[in-house]
C-alpha cells in the first residue's frame, strides 16, 4: 500500500469515527488504549485480512447500509470479545 492510500484511509477512519461520536460508547472513566470501530451485532468478516484502506471502506459502506457500528476505546472492545467468545 502506497503513503497516500495509508493517509486516505486515515482520514476516512477519523471522519468515521466523528460520525460515530468521538468518545467510546461504554465511557466510564476507565477507557484506555486509542479509539476502535465496532460491530454492535458481531461481524461475519476478518479485519486483518484487508487492507487498512479496503477495511474503512468496508466500515463505511456498512454503515451506509445500516449496519450498526460503534465506538469503542482499546480496553472496552478487548473486554467486549472475551465476553463474546465465552
Amino acid at each position: 500500500m502506497t503513503w497516500r492510500h495509508s493517509r486516505r484511509a486515515r482520514k476516512l477512519r477519523l471522519a468515521l469515527v466523528e460520525i460515530l461520536g468521538s468518545t467510546c460508547a461504554n465511557f466510564d472513566g476507565t477507557c484506555a488504549g486509542g479509539l476502535e470501530i465496532d460491530h454492535v451485532n458481531g461481524r461475519d468478516w476478518e479485519p486483518r485480512k484487508m487492507s487498512s484502506l479496503g477495511r474503512v471502506n468496508r466500515y463505511i459502506r456498512e454503515y451506509e447500509s445500516g449496519v450498526a457500528l460503534q465506538v469503542l476505546c482499546k480496553s472496552h472492545n478487548v473486554r467486549k470479545q472475551r465476553t463474546t467468545e465465552e
